[in-house]
């Protein structure tokens, strides 16, 4: 299960992602994006290559990279503004 909240700051998105299992499809954005992991470790799939973020780690999305991220079956809390 899931728990997504967006909101707009001025304009930027924040969005909060919080569940556990849940997957989001390849994709991309057409601004940068940062990332805090907050709980869980994070599964991404960025260009080709597989990472792994861990708690309290930050990441960084360039305009049109392809990526994919998971929290598989632990619990997951994401917080991301692009």
């Amino acid at each position: 299960m899931i728990s997504l909240q967006q909101c707009w700051l001025g304009q930027v998105e924040v969005t909060a992602v919080d569940g556990t299992g849940h997957c989001f499809a390849k994709h991309s954005h057409d601004e940068f994006v940062i990332g805090a992991n907050l709980v869980g470790e994070e599964h991404i799939w960025l260009d080709g290559r597989n990472f792994s973020a861990a708690p309290g780690a930050l990441t960084l999305y360039n305009p049109g990279q392809v990526c994919g991220q998971s929290f598989r079956l632990e619990a997951g809390s994401l917080k991301t503004c692009h």
